[in-house]
């Protein structure tokens, strides 16, 4: 007898969440599951045309504004715009905003594109859990939830551009301090970190017959066949987002299949080619 399939439960009604990059990929998914659950969602993204036909399509359940993920101000203004027109105060925030930024081998790479790397990685990170924790705590009985996004680039070495590995270290490490720093207001912080994903990053990134190699070689090193999805990332940041996850805060959840578990034999995975964040 076939199971009958159940709606999601309306874990976020009468909440109000923002979504960092969330005009497509993980982020878009985001923004779709929490609508689904009754949210109010901010889509905050640099992409203007996807962003703005994502709160199209979800009419009064979500709005869209133009954010740079460098930008405190505008961050800060985007939040009390929300917050106005949803007559709502943030229950989470959700960081998908991200590059894969500079290539190469360490010893070649620029220091330049290595700076602006971490700038975009780690700095939109600090901002925008700088800016939700001002904002949850104006109403401490609240609190609220924050997650951030890594990759399994966070967890090892040899899976990623020394960049890009290193940001996602230091969004680990941000997302511990600020657990421990906001536990006290009742504010939660957690981070996901997914394995490679097919997501419009990723695709910029990897092309043609290289990224269908590579999507190969992750089934066979991953102990599950089933390869992450952008809903099942999302899935995994709605969790933590809501109260399902109340005594979860400083955490890391990897969502890659086993392949770190060494089942599958991640150690065999040439350096460079996995473990990318994506947005």
């Amino acid at each position: 007898m076939a199971l009958e399939e159940k709606p999601p439960r309306n874990y976020f009604v009468d909440k109000m969440c923002a979504v960092a990059g969330g005009a497509a990929g993980v982020g878009e998914a985001t923004v779709h599951a929490l609508v689904a659950r009754g949210a109010r969602v901010l889509i905050l993204d640099v992409n203007d045309e996807d962003g703005e036909a994502l709160a199209i399509l979800h009419g009064p359940k979500a709005i869209f504004i133009h954010w740079d993920p460098k930008d405190e101000r505008g961050l800060e203004e985007a939040l009390q715009q929300a917050m106005k027109e949803f007559d709502l105060p943030l229950h989470a925030y959700i960081d998908c905003a991200a590059i894969i930024g500079a290539l190469g081998p360490i010893d070649r790479m620029h220091v330049e594109s290595f700076a602006a790397t971490l700038d975009t990685n780690v700095t939109s990170t600090f901002l925008g859990i700088k800016q939700a924790a001002r904002v949850m705590k104006m109403d401490a009985v609240i609190g609220g939830a924050i997650v951030a996004m890594s990759s399994t680039a966070s967890v090892r070495g040899g899976l990623a551009p020394a960049a890009f590995t290193a940001s996602q270290h230091a969004v680990i490490g941000l997302t511990q301090q600020a657990a421990a720093e906001l536990a006290p207001a009742g504010i939660r912080v957690n981070c996901v970190s997914p394995t490679i994903i097919d997501t419009p990053m990723w695709r910029k990134y990897l092309k043609g017959d290289v990224a269908t190699s590579l999507v190969q070689d992750l089934q066979s090193y991953q102990a599950l066949p089933h390869l992450a999805t952008v809903e099942d990332m999302a899935n995994s940041i709605v969790f933590l987002a809501s109260d399902e996850s109340a005594a979860i805060t400083g955490s890391n959840v990897v969502v890659d299949g086993g392949a770190l578990s060494g089942i599958g034999g991640l150690a065999d995975i040439p350096q460079g080619t996995g473990g990318h964040k994506c947005a």
